[in-house]
């Protein structure tokens, strides 16, 4: 893989068209977002995951499991995220994990 356009800019052999290291850093981001009108969802309520516990009825739930597998990087990427999955579950850490801001 190249690293032309890597956030690395030491190493860049040609100008980034999107140098990050070069943005403001800010708390929230400047988009306008409100927070009383845009209520957060959980991921698994979409339609893929509900497919695949059978809301739609079992040909669906049948073929949800086949539809990613049968692309290679889509195999390893769905292998990596069920790995993952029980990690996601549990309380949110009271304080941010250290080395997060860069």
């Amino acid at each position: 893989m190249s690293r032309i356009f890597g956030s690395d800019y030491r190493h860049r052999s040609y100008p980034d068209p999107f140098p990050v290291e070069t943005l403001k850093r800010v708390d929230r981001p400047t988009t306008l977002i409100k927070d009383d009108e845009v209520r957060r969802v959980d991921e698994r309520d979409g339609g893929f995951h509900r497919a695949g516990l059978g809301y739609f009825g079992p040909y669906l739930q049948r073929e949800h499991r086949r539809f990613v597998s049968k692309h290679p990087l889509s195999a390893a990427l769905l292998d990596m995220s069920r790995s993952l999955a029980p990690l996601v579950e549990g309380p949110v850490g009271a304080q941010p994990a250290p080395l997060t801001d860069d």
